[in-house]
């Protein structure tokens, strides 16, 4: 019995928490051009990228998803970055609610679609935020 629940936590650990710990640290880790730039906007979120989504277990949005907004730019970091001129975005659309944060129940998750002219990473980009809607117009509001 001893050794199933020692194998068990084992398992566990190998494979949740470390990976889990991996992309938190991932996600939190800053580019060159982000430590010389005024941060506008930060939020951690959900995310998908060339339908695979960053998500848990239970399929719902784990929070492993770096948007912050910056003068000219913005950065998607997750296991991996995404640098995004304003200019290079070509449609910012909003779907409907998409889950209810368990820790804030009256706060509902929409997604964020970006569509972009940048080479070599996902051409959408859909990101599960609680206000899209401020978002979308602060992108709108940098790009001008």
């Amino acid at each position: 019995m001893k050794f199933i629940i020692i194998t068990f936590i084992l398992i566990c650990f190998v494979f949740f928490i470390i990976p889990s710990v991996y992309l938190i640290i991932s996600r939190n880790h800053l580019l060159d051009i982000e430590r010389n730039n005024v941060v506008l906007f930060n939020e951690i979120c959900g995310g998908q990228f060339d339908t695979i989504g960053i998500l848990d277990l239970f399929h719902n949005n784990i929070l492993a998803v770096r948007l912050t907004l910056y003068k000219d730019f913005l950065v998607i970091s997750y296991r991996k970055k995404i640098i995004l001129k304003y200019s290079e975005i070509k449609n910012l659309t909003i779907s409907g609610e998409i889950s209810q944060d368990p820790f804030k129940p009256s706060l509902k998750w929409k997604k964020l679609s970006i569509e972009h002219e940048k080479e070599n990473i996902s051409k959408k980009i859909f990101l599960y935020l609680s206000d899209c809607e401020k978002i979308k117009q602060m992108i709108i509001n940098y790009s001008s």
